[in-house]
C-alpha cells in the first residue's frame, strides 16, 4: 500500500461520521474499510470509532459508570446494543 492511499484511509476515516438517520451497518462497513488499510491500534480505532457517532449513541457510552470500552472490540459490541435499542 502506498503512502498515498493510507493518507487518503486516514482522511476517509478521519472525516466519517453517521449520521443520526444512518444505519449503524453502513457506518460500520465504512469504518472497517478505511481502517483496515491503516494497521492502527486498538484504542485509536476506539477513539475514532467513537467520534464518528452520532450523538444518540454517543451519549449512552458517555454516561455509562465504567466509562467508555477503550478496546475496538467492546465499543464495536456496545454500540451494537445501544444501536439496537435505540431503534426498538
Amino acid at each position: 500500500m502506498s503512502y498515498i492511499d493510507i493518507l487518503v484511509s486516514r482522511t476517509l476515516l478521519d472525516n466519517l461520521c453517521m449520521k443520526p438517520s444512518d444505519k449503524i451497518s453502513t457506518y460500520n462497513v465504512d469504518f472497517m474499510c478505511y481502517a483496515s488499510q491503516l494497521g492502527w491500534k486498538n484504542s485509536v480505532l476506539c477513539y475514532c470509532y467513537y467520534q464518528g457517532l452520532p450523538n444518540q449513541i454517543q451519549d449512552p457510552i458517555s454516561t455509562q459508570e465504567q466509562g467508555k470500552p477503550t478496546l475496538f472490540q467492546n465499543m464495536y459490541a456496545l454500540v451494537m446494543t445501544i444501536n439496537h435499542c435505540y431503534w426498538e
